[in-house]
């Protein structure tokens, strides 16, 4: 039993969860010596000493006491999982049989799996998500990580980390391929930046693929996940930013940001569009467009508030995002905004040290009045036109809800049907149910539209992340408006 602070790390350094012995576990820890580690295993510490290891060991890998305690109960629970799995009959000759499992118990669609697994383990499963899915998902990973025999312990960890995620992100999008955001977001966990900071140890190959399973499995724990990101109310749903050390003149760089604010799985990032002011004082170029998240401020002692996050709206190689990260910090009164990146190569954007709000109400200095004039201007007329139609161009997507109105939803048992206006008739389509799993978690008011991606007609729920080919659909029937 696991029940105490004692038996808790006993339980994690035998099962070899930190470190590969109890002889090295005391080298991945800050303050703790060998020769306390090894009494600690004896049982002759005292219970200072047990505290002290275990504040080490939630310092040493960035751990709540909260959180330990759940690392234990997964360990112990995965060990369960792993043994009643191999009493059932799985075909452990296919080399995918451990994907396909997870997928289905993600799925919640036990249709190929045993029927004696599925009638007396299957409740217990999901008895044990409802009660805490951290701890499901994470039973689930660490289970996976054991069937694939994947060593942590090894000089190439980071490689080992880097292909498991790989893997299984590519393994999952090609069985929900409606899945983009998922896909993308979970890429960013491939960054050097990312693998860098995790311990190479078992919990290091759980703990973030864990959020493979919680992405595909939960659209809205991306949502969720998100909202560790920072919008600040008073830049409103646009903002234009300049160089503080620039005056408006030709050549030089603006931003204009775009917040993401709402139910979506966006929540609290910016789309970013650079624009270079042209020849004339009323031309302005549109440039990179990027994705950026201020994530949320964490101490104000600091010289900077927290991380930020930059990212490519488009892949510049196939299926390949690369994400960059910073440290910003923001001066609310000064209207200024601060960032540093570790090197050259972070800053891929060439965002200046400081970028400073253009206002439209309050500008004091000159040189403030002639960018405030001129954006102000600018945001007037066709800015937004600009914009959208860079966007578009950037992910190679059309929007038609002019072209093809949506007219009605419908949503029962089987089918998920829609009516589409299109050349002054409607078109009734329907999709069953059974044919991606996210269909049955949908709502008649949930929001869609029709757009097109590389020529193809697709029905896309923008908020949530899917996308539908609309030849996936049946078409019903073609009745006048």
């Amino acid at each position: 039993m696991i029940e105490t602070k004692q038996s808790i790390l006993k339980f994690l350094i035998e099962n070899c969860i930190f470190a590969s012995s109890a002889s090295t576990f005391s080298a991945s820890l800050e303050a703790t010596s060998r020769s306390s580690i090894y009494r600690f295993m004896k049982g002759t510490v005292s219970p200072k000493t047990v505290n002290n290891i275990w504040n080490d060991v939630c310092n040493s890998f960035a751990l709540t006491d909260e959180r330990l305690i759940e690392v234990a109960i997964t360990v112990e629970k995965a060990k369960w999982f792993t043994t009643v799995v191999a009493s059932y009959s799985f075909d452990k000759k296919d080399p995918l049989w451990t994907e396909k499992l997870l997928c289905a118990l993600i799925d919640e669609n036990y249709a190929n799996l045993p029927t004696s697994f599925v009638k007396e383990v299957v409740p217990l499963l999901k008895d044990l998500k409802t009660d805490n899915k951290d701890i499901f998902f994470g039973m689930l990973m660490l289970f996976y990580v054991k069937a694939k025999q994947l060593d942590p312990y090894n000089s190439l960890f980071k490689q080992t980390l880097s292909d498991l995620i790989i893997h299984l992100n590519n393994y999952f999008h090609s069985v929900h391929p409606e899945n983009d955001v998922a896909y993308k977001a979970i890429q960013a966990l491939t960054s050097e930046t990312l693998l860098d900071v995790v311990p190479p140890c078992t919990w290091g190959l759980v703990e973030n693929p864990t959020l493979i399973l919680q992405y595909y499995a939960d659209p809205l724990f991306l949502n969720a996940a998100l909202r560790g990101g920072t919008i600040f109310h008073e830049w409103g749903d646009f903002s234009y930013w300049h160089d503080a050390d620039e005056n408006f003149t030709k050549g030089s760089r603006f931003w204009l940001f775009m917040s993401r604010e709402s139910d979506s799985i966006y929540h609290g990032s910016y789309i970013v569009q650079e624009f270079e002011i042209g020849n004339d004082n009323e031309t302005f170029i549109d440039k990179q467009i990027f994705n950026i998240l201020f994530l949320n401020k964490e101490n104000d002692d600091e010289d900077y508030d927290a991380i930020v996050q930059i990212s490519e709206s488009k892949p510049t190689e196939k299926h390949s995002y690369h994400i960059y990260y910073g440290v910003y910090k923001y001066e609310k009164e000064a209207d200024e905004m601060w960032m540093a990146f570790p090197n050259e190569e972070d800053n891929i954007y060439q965002l200046p040290l400081c970028l400073k709000r253009i206002r439209f109400d309050v500008p004091t200095k000159s040189q403030e009045k002639v960018w405030s004039h001129f954006i102000g201007k600018f945001d007037n007329s066709n800015a937004l036109e600009i914009f959208v139609k860079s966007l578009c161009r950037t992910l190679d997507v059309e929007y038609l809800d002019d072209e093809y109105p949506i007219k009605d939803v419908c949503l029962n048992r089987t089918f998920f049907s829609l009516v589409i206006g299109e050349n002054e008739k409607q078109k009734q389509y329907r999709i069953s149910l059974e044919s991606y799993s996210f269909l049955k978690g949908l709502s008649v008011f949930d929001e869609l539209i029709i757009c097109k991606h590389k020529d193809e007609l697709f029905v896309e729920w923008s908020y949530l992340g899917y996308a539908i080919p609309l030849s996936d659909f049946e078409e019903l029937n073609v009745s006048s408006e």
